[in-house]
């Protein structure tokens, strides 16, 4: 097949996939991006059509794009925790394009891995605090969805300048606090949790 038509047909399967979007069910869409030693996450918010948050976020230079994905989603988790009781949705579908992340918001993973145990942690607190069910799915990337493009243009920002970029329309955008030590004030909740106690986030 011509390289026109898999981008039609990515862009064709990504579009179907944001079909089963109904009203009322708030999508959550995050990225990442490592380039000249320097690793960066991006997110979005987005219900029924309005962008309700986004932002920017540096990350330590010695992760994979791998763990850069992640961080965007627990960065956009830590901020829809914040608006528990004040945010009304149906539901919470986060969009990433990597497949492993995909899984692992699934529950795919039996691991010991700190970041990945911490993530799906803020995850069923979310679930919890807000009643409401999360469906994480893979989308491709790179084939024209507006919103996926933003927040790899979010993340890519990061790998490029100093700034850090984004604009928060709900609340007041302050950096969020870095996921290291997140992990190291959540140990006894992972543990009463997953029987598990992170010892360290490397790559954070």
């Amino acid at each position: 097949m011509k390289k026109d038509g898999n981008e039609k047909e990515f862009k064709r399967c990504a579009e179907d996939m944001l079909s089963e979007l109904g009203d009322g069910i708030l999508a959550v869409f995050s990225d990442g991006s490592k380039a000249d030693g320097r690793v960066g996450c991006g997110y979005r918010c987005v219900l029924d059509g309005e962008v309700l948050c986004e932002k920017a976020v540096p990350l330590s230079p010695y992760g994979s794009i791998y763990y850069a994905e992640l961080p965007g989603v627990f960065y956009a988790i830590r901020w829809l925790l914040s608006m528990a009781g004040r945010l009304v949705s149906n539901g919470i579908c986060f969009r990433v394009d990597n497949q492993s992340v995909a899984y692992a918001l699934g529950g795919g993973f039996n691991t010991r891995d700190p970041t990945v145990t911490t993530v799906v942690a803020e995850a069923e607190e979310l679930k919890g605090q807000l009643g409401v069910g999360l469906f994480p799915k893979w989308i491709p990337s790179h084939c024209g969805l507006v919103h996926n493009d933003a927040v790899d243009a979010l993340a890519t920002q990061v790998t490029m300048d100093d700034q850090v970029g984004g604009r928060t329309l709900v609340i007041n955008d302050d950096l969020p606090i870095p996921l290291s030590d997140i992990i190291s004030t959540t140990k006894v909740v992972l543990k009463d949790r997953h029987q598990i106690v992170p010892e360290r986030a490397a790559y954070l």
